[in-house]
């Protein structure tokens, strides 16, 4: 009997394994250039309807993080959508952006609202000891800094510079080599919400694909199908610095090329995971 369990948790164990991403980064990224051939033009104009969205939202003050929270999912989703209807080589038309306000917006808006809030209780990993060390670091400075006119003059008259030369010279390599230690301190906590992202990250390509409807299932099999599979999307995410860089030397214009580029290849990256289920 205990024999049987401990064979059956193996092959439980086994089958949650079967995911794994063989193709090299720069193939996914070549077959994602590859797809986008011929068909650059409808596709920017199609993401550049959305871009222009986000950037609205951030124009509207107070509620335009809350609009995002229930508009995001469904955008990422349509637009993920468009991206594996490439990836697949078929037709594409405008129309499939719209498919996660039309098709899938429940489940677009649930899962976006969970993986949010499971990303913000990740973050607070980071965010508490960085508010603790903040608060520490302020203990340490003069208090004639923060009090009546000396606190006007250093907010109204250049802050950075003034602030630095109102310290003594043992108190600013004193402020800088706690702000060194905060940094180093902190830059691990950061891996924990990395991780948590990287989990995440299949969720709205699963929805694309209608793998799931239910939010807390999406996300499991996100994870189920990252496993082993996080380093791999974290160093092909990296192989966008450049086009990042580039995009914002651009003044912007480079995100046109960007943004499709990326949820392309990472199109690709999800087909490789499910190919080898």
């Amino acid at each position: 009997m205990r024999e049987s369990l401990v064979i059956e948790r193996i092959m439980l164990y086994a089958h949650t394994m079967t995911f794994q991403s063989t193709t090299s980064n720069a193939t996914l990224m070549q077959n994602a250039r590859q797809a986008l051939s011929g068909k650059w033009g409808p596709t920017i104009g199609t993401f550049l309807v959305f871009m222009l969205f986000w950037l609205l939202l951030d124009t509207i003050p107070a509620v335009g993080w809350a609009i995002g929270l229930i508009f995001n999912g469904p955008i990422m989703v349509g637009l993920l959508l468009y991206a594996l209807t490439l990836v697949h080589g078929k037709s594409t038309k405008f129309s499939l952006a719209f498919e996660g306000f039309n098709t899938f917006f429940a489940p677009s808006v649930t899962t976006n609202l969970l993986i949010a809030l499971f990303l913000f209780l990740w973050a607070l990993f980071f965010i508490i000891p960085a508010i603790v060390g903040g608060a520490i670091i302020h203990s340490q400075l003069p208090e004639s800094l923060f009090s009546g006119d000396s606190f006007f003059k250093l907010k109204h008259h250049g802050y950075p510079m003034m602030f630095i030369k109102s310290l003594h010279f043992e108190e600013l390599i004193k402020l800088f080599l706690s702000l060194v230690v905060l940094v180093v301190v902190l830059i691990p906590l950061t891996i924990p919400l990395i991780m948590a992202a990287l989990s995440y990250s299949m969720s709205f390509l699963l929805i694309a694909d209608k793998q799931a409807s239910g939010a807390l299932e999406i996300i499991k099999m996100s994870k189920e199908r990252m496993r082993g599979n996080r380093s791999k999307l974290f160093r092909l995410s990296w192989r966008f610095f450049g086009w990042f860089l580039l995009s914002i030397l651009t003044l912007g214009v480079g995100f046109l090329w960007f943004i499709p580029y990326m949820m392309v290849t990472v199109g690709q990256f999800y087909t490789d995971l499910k190919e080898k289920k």
